[in-house]
C-alpha cells in the first residue's frame, strides 16, 4: 500500500526519434526502460464515474498489477494527482475482470499506453519522462512527472512545475504546446457525461398487503420542478415483484420519451443490489443463486436487464418514509392501488 502525489505535464508530438534522442542526451539522463501500461478504470453503474483503476504494467519485461484510487486536480499547465495504491503479482487479467464484474463493477474506460520511460535529473527533482503511444490516438505523447511521497508544500509544488517546464523547453516545447485535455476526453469517454443535462430523474416504489396479496407499484418523474406520478396494481403479487414492476415501468416510460439517461431512485435494497451487483453472478451461473436455487422473479429481472441495456441508468437508494417527496408520492400511490383490491 502506498501514497504519492504526482505533478504531471503532457504534450503531443509525432517525432519520437527527435524527442527520444534529446532525452537520451540530456545532461541529467539516468536510464531508459521499455514500458507497457494496460489500464482498466472501474465504476459502479449507479455512480457513472470512475471509482478506481487496475493497471497491468510491464517495465523492461518485469510485470505487476497496480490497484489505484486516483482523484485528480487539474491546473493550467499541470495535473496534480493524489494516488492510493498497492501492487500485486501473478494476477490474470481475465480472472480479475470476471471478479470485479461479479461484485457489481463495470468497465468505465480502457486505456493502453506503450513506449519508453526516461529517468532524468532536472534541477532538484528526478523526473520520469515517458514517450508513449496511446492506443486509439494518433501521434505520441510525452508525459513528464515528478512524484512526492509526502504532500508537497506550495513552494515545492511550484518548483516541481518549473523543473518540468525546464525539461519541456529543453525538448523544444512551449507552454502553449501542453495538452490540457485528459486522456478520458481525448479517447471519447466524456461523451456519456454530456447527457447529464437531459437526464430523467424517476422515483419508484412497490408494495403489497399480505406478501403475497394484492399490491401496487408506482413511479414519479421529476419534471420542471414538479412530480408526475404513474401507478398500477395486481390482485395477487409480492412486495419484491411490485418493486421490480415499478422500475420496469419507469424505464419503459423513459424509452417512450426517447430519454438516453435516467436516474432511478428507489427505497428497495433488493432492486438496488440486485441490478448493480447480484445480477452479474446470476447470469454467469445460468440464473441460479450461490446456493444453486433458481433466482426468484427471473422473468422480471431479465426484462429489467434488457431495458437498462438500452439506456444510461444510474441507481440511487433512499430510505423509505424519510420525507423524500418523490418517494412519499410513490408510497401514497402504491397504497391507493393496493386498497382497490381490499374494498
Amino acid at each position: 500500500m502506498g501514497f504519492e502525489i504526482e505533478v504531471k505535464t503532457r504534450v503531443k508530438d509525432t517525432d519520437h526519434n527527435r524527442v527520444g534522442g534529446l532525452l537520451s542526451s540530456h545532461p541529467g539522463f539516468v536510464q531508459m526502460r521499455s514500458v507497457c501500461k494496460d489500464d482498466i478504470y472501474w465504476s459502479r453503474p449507479e455512480e457513472g464515474k470512475k471509482s478506481f483503476r487496475t493497471r497491468f504494467e510491464r517495465i523492461d519485461g518485469e510485470s505487476q498489477v497496480l490497484f489505484t484510487s486516483k482523484p485528480s486536480k487539474s491546473y493550467d499547465r499541470t495535473e496534480l494527482n493524489e494516488e492510493h495504491e498497492f501492487i500485486a503479482h501473478d494476477v490474470d487479467r481475465a480472472s480479475l475482470m470476471t471478479f470485479f464484474k461479479s461484485i457489481g463493477y463495470e468497465v468505465f474506460m480502457l486505456k493502453k499506453k506503450e513506449g519508453y520511460d526516461f529517468e532524468i535529473r532536472q534541477g532538484s527533482h528526478l523526473i520520469n519522462a515517458e514517450l508513449l503511444k496511446v492506443e486509439g490516438l494518433e501521434g505520441l505523447f510525452l508525459e513528464c512527472e515528478i512524484t512526492f511521497f509526502d504532500e508537497p508544500s506550495a513552494s515545492e509544488s511550484e518548483k516541481a512545475q518549473d523543473d518540468l517546464m525546464s525539461l519541456l523547453l529543453y525538448c523544444g516545447y512551449r507552454e502553449e504546446d501542453l495538452e490540457k485535455r485528459t486522456y478520458k476526453s481525448l479517447l471519447g469517454y466524456d461523451q456519456p457525461e454530456a447527457k447529464e443535462e437531459g437526464e430523467l430523474i424517476i422515483y419508484t416504489d412497490g408494495g403489497c398487503s399480505g406478501n403475497p396479496g394484492p399490491g401496487g407499484w408506482a413511479f414519479a418523474v421529476l419534471k420542471d420542478g414538479s412530480l408526475e406520478g404513474h401507478s398500477g396494481s395486481e390482485q395477487s403479487t409480492t412486495n419484491n415483484r411490485m418493486e421490480l414492476t415499478a422500475v420496469i415501468s419507469a424505464l419503459e416510460h423513459a424509452l417512450s420519451r426517447d430519454a438516453k439517461s435516467v436516474k432511478i431512485i428507489t427505497d428497495s435494497q433488493y432492486v438496488k443490489n440486485g441490478i448493480s451487483a447480484w445480477i452479474f453472478s446470476w447470469k454467469r451461473n445460468g440464473w441460479k443463486t450461490s446456493g444453486k436455487d433458481p433466482v426468484k422473479n427471473q422473468e422480471l429481472w431479465m426484462q429489467l436487464d434488457s431495458l437498462r441495456s438500452r439506456l444510461e441508468v444510474k441507481w440511487e437508494w433512499v430510505k423509505g418514509h424519510a420525507g423524500v417527496p418523490g418517494n412519499e408520492l410513490c408510497d401514497s400511490l402504491v397504497r391507493k392501488e393496493t386498497e382497490k383490491w381490499l374494498k
